[in-house]
């Protein structure tokens, strides 16, 4: 069973929404995590993904999509 959870916005202007996906309820955590989003330079939007519990960056320069379903979204920490 996947459980969708809607992100919460803290900080900067964006119209955006983000959603995380609980794929293996076995393998999360319990911490807590950042979202953060970069510019390539060449006007690719890019996101990363920070334990912030531990300081770890766990995924960094992925291509962000235009819905929840685009595929190629990767995992960490039983979370997509």
């Amino acid at each position: 069973m996947k459980i969708n959870v809607d992100m919460a916005h803290s900080a900067g202007t964006s119209d955006g929404q983000g959603r995380v996906v609980v794929i293996d309820p076995g393998v999360i955590t319990g911490h807590s995590y950042k979202v953060t989003f970069e510019d390539d330079g060449a006007g690719t939007l890019l996101w990363n993904v920070t334990d912030v519990t531990t300081s770890n960056k766990v995924l960094s320069g992925y291509s962000q999509g235009s819905t929840f379903s685009d595929p190629g979204y990767p995992a960490a920490d039983g979370l997509a």
